[in-house]
């Protein structure tokens, strides 16, 4: 069988307008794909220019596919199970900035240029603020990419048109912003002098962005039968889910990434901030109050989680008729709409989302994604939500059996749950447990009045009954 390359699959030639810090999934899972789409309508026509974040990244496997690659999308649409496989071909040039650092610099004397795409936790080392040495490849992802930006400043003395848009892709709150601050922070370590670090600041355009797609990548144990279908082999096939969100923090990217006319789920948004609140509280959120529970019930993924017709109705009452109502609708969607994607999402039978892997940090996930619904309902509806304090009830017994090893790094929220085990009254230690600061940065007990009562019961459900036994009661089953 052949192997994807250019002699086999011809590609079109385009410019290229964007350059990319990262070669991963989730860039090559969303953004190209997105890029795709534009060029294939017409919107724009444009290329990328890969470049290799990891000594573990693919810049040798694509060049020997001419950048080529397969997409392949799997998942539920419509009740019905769908797979999809997707030539992308807008990688025109992949680059090893450590094999070929004046090659990655030439590219900033291209006035062609437009946007960098970037995804610097791919990257072994992100910020270091010695990594001031420009005359080598730099060995952070923020050194790699101030020196681009450091010679694109020199190559056009400073021309205030010769910013780019800078696009992190990056998981992490306000993701633009903190990359433009250790950005300037390196800059001024590196005494590059008041004149750049203000045409850093004014002339190029950091935009936040929310990436909401799972993107498991490499898809090992179907690669044969993804080949098979295709009839070539791709050793870089990238395997995602098939709904997709991207939010980006700046409306005027219209003119430039023009995804919205392909009718691609796309949101230009003046601030990012509430569409991530909803994805924590949503998305993020339900995996963590299902997680506790599946794992009381013997269930070892959220797809078979959702298979089962009593964990599923749990986290669809957190999703629909706790969390939603602390969430106000945004553009590109009603929150319900959202919430029964994130369901649907669930029953994704081609993505296998370990329990355990979502329990830890149990304690820091509960804290970010359910404390806020808590308190917003609370606030609203002066009544604490039933399957959100289950879920911390169901996170304290399972951490609490020391035996499980399900919250080896959190070592204060264990010692607390683990009390549970000696048989002591489950509203006492609920009180503890909901008191510490160190855990919860405050005093949970202050939420709400019966809150450690409603904790403390659920424990004695759950030790009296079961897990399993403890979600009947909870829903009134039989």
């Amino acid at each position: 069988m052949q192997q994807l390359c250019s002699k086999i699959y011809p590609k079109p030639h385009r410019p290229v307008r964007i350059l990319q810090l990262g070669d991963g999934n989730i860039l090559r899972g969303l953004a190209d794909w997105m890029i795709q789409d534009m060029n294939d309508h017409g919107a724009i026509c444009c290329s990328v220019a890969a470049v290799q974040l990891s000594p573990r990244g693919r810049a040798a496997s694509l060049a020997l596919q001419n950048g080529l690659y397969t997409l392949r999308s799997e998942g539920i649409c419509g009740g019905q199970k769908v797979k999809t496989s997707r030539v992308i071909d807008v990688i025109d040039d992949v680059i090893d900035p450590v094999k070929n650092y004046i090659h990655y610099l030439s590219y900033a004397a291209r006035g062609e240029l437009a946007m960098v795409l970037t995804n610097g936790t791919e990257s072994p080392c992100i910020f270091d603020i010695e990594d001031t040495d420009f005359t080598r490849c730099p060995h952070s992802f923020a050194g790699l990419l101030l020196a681009l930006l450091k010679r694109r400043y020199e190559v056009f003395g400073g021309d205030a048109g010769k910013g780019l848009i800078i696009v992190p892709c990056d998981l992490i709150n306000d993701n633009g912003r903190e990359l433009k601050d250790r950005l300037v922070r390196l800059a001024r370590a590196a005494n590059l002098g008041g004149g750049f670090i203000e045409w850093l600041q004014t002339a190029n355009r950091f935009v936040s962005t929310l990436i909401d797609r799972i993107v498991p990548g490499y898809p090992a144990g179907e690669a044969e039968e993804v080949f098979a279908e295709c009839g070539y082999r791709d050793d870089n096939v990238v395997k995602s889910e098939l709904y997709y969100q991207l939010v980006l923090g700046d409306p005027s990217l219209r003119g430039v990434f023009p995804a919205d006319k392909t009718g691609a789920n796309v949101v230009f948004a003046q601030d990012v901030a509430p569409y991530a609140a909803r994805k924590m509280r949503l998305l993020n959120g339900s995996h963590t109050a299902l997680a506790a529970a599946a794992h009381l019930c013997g269930v070892s993924t959220v797809g078979e989680a959702a298979q089962d017709p009593l964990l599923y109705s749990f986290v669809r009452e957190y999703a629909v008729n706790e969390a939603c109502p602390t969430i106000a609708d945004l553009s590109g969607g009603s929150t319900a709409d959202y919430a029964e994607s994130v369901l649907e999402r669930f029953k994704n039978p081609y993505i296998r989302h370990e329990i355990k892997s979502i329990l830890q940090g149990g304690a820091a996930k509960y804290r970010m994604r359910i404390l806020p619904v808590i308190k917003d309902y609370v606030r609203t509806a002066g009544k604490l939500p039933a399957r959100s304090v289950f879920a911390l009830a169901a996170l304290c017994v399972v951490c609490g059996n020391k035996e499980g090893g399900i919250c080896p790094n959190e070592a204060r929220f264990a010692e607390l749950c683990g009390a549970i085990a000696g048989g002591g009254d489950p509203v006492v230690l609920a009180r503890e447990i909901l008191a510490d600061r160190e855990t919860w940065g405050c005093d949970l007990n202050a939420v709400h009045p019966s809150f450690s009562r409603l904790v403390g019961g659920y424990i004695a459900d759950i030790c009296s009954l079961g897990g399993r036994g403890a979600l009947k009661k909870l829903s009134g089953a039989k």
